[in-house]
């Protein structure tokens, strides 16, 4: 059941929140949120220059929508790459000659 009010909220698995649900509208209103970011290679392209090699390659293997080459004709100009693949690909395109040394 719901954890019983206190004087200044309700208490969730040990955080203090006013909402009475715990927050699920605003869980799903991020999780929208992530999900649409994450359909965008631009924004992938950007959160990737900010990660390593290998991390960038972890995210590939745990996250289908940057893992998987994808066959949606809004997506044609990736050329059957996946997310993560693409945006490795422009940063690498981007990079110096001196940061590709």
């Amino acid at each position: 059941g719901r954890d019983p009010p206190t004087r200044c909220g309700y208490r969730r698995g040990g955080v203090l929140t006013m909402d009475p649900t715990g927050g699920a509208a605003e869980r799903q209103h991020v999780a929208t949120a992530v999900e649409s970011a994450l359909a965008n290679i631009d924004i992938v392209s950007l959160i990737a220059t900010f990660l390593e090699a290998k991390d960038l390659c972890q995210a590939k293997v745990t996250c289908k929508s940057l893992g998987s080459a994808s066959d949606d004709s809004d997506e044609a100009s990736l050329n059957g790459l996946s997310m993560a693949e693409e945006a490795a690909k422009r940063i690498h395109e981007d990079a110096s000659d001196e940061e590709k040394a």
